[in-house]
């Protein structure tokens, strides 16, 4: 990444002023997430960004971080989760079961919209979306074959 995108990044989340609340969603170390709710909007419809990094350790959460400010701002609830990956606990199926797990935390928080949730990959974060949008029986909205039914 180049630092003037980084910057750009930093910017987004600087300005955004949007609040963050982490939640421990499981008993392990990597199962949290920051919720971040639109400002002056009761009920938002949610986003959940999956972040990348062929699920190992070194990659988390905060890949998404920008996007998930941004959403904020636009009028989505993001809810930006850490799962367990490889070199942390994860693999088959633990990343995929916290995928889903991460997702039904959700019915327990107070003021969502959950008839109106959508899920977003990055890279290996497109696998775990699918799989929690498939385990939750969900509608699979996507222009992408990745997630066809």
């Amino acid at each position: 990444m180049s630092l003037g995108r980084l910057l750009g990044e930093l910017r987004i989340l600087g300005a955004s002023g949007v609040p963050v609340t982490a939640y421990q969603w499981g008993p392990h170390a990597e199962q949290w997430g920051d919720l971040r709710l639109p400002p002056d909007l009761a009920r938002p419809p949610v986003a959940v960004p999956f972040h990348g990094g062929f699920w190992r350790s070194f990659f988390g959460r905060s890949i998404m971080d920008a996007l998930a400010a941004d959403l904020a701002v636009r009028g989505w609830a993001s809810w930006n989760v850490q799962y367990r990956r490889a070199g942390c606990g994860g693999g088959v199926p633990q990343t995929w079961d916290d995928a889903v797990s991460a997702v039904r935390f959700l019915e327990g928080v107070e003021g969502l919209d959950l008839s109106r949730v959508v899920t977003i990959g990055h890279s290996g974060g497109r696998t775990s979306r699918c799989g929690a949008r498939r385990a939750l029986r969900w509608p699979l909205r996507s222009r992408w074959p990745d997630c066809a039914t």
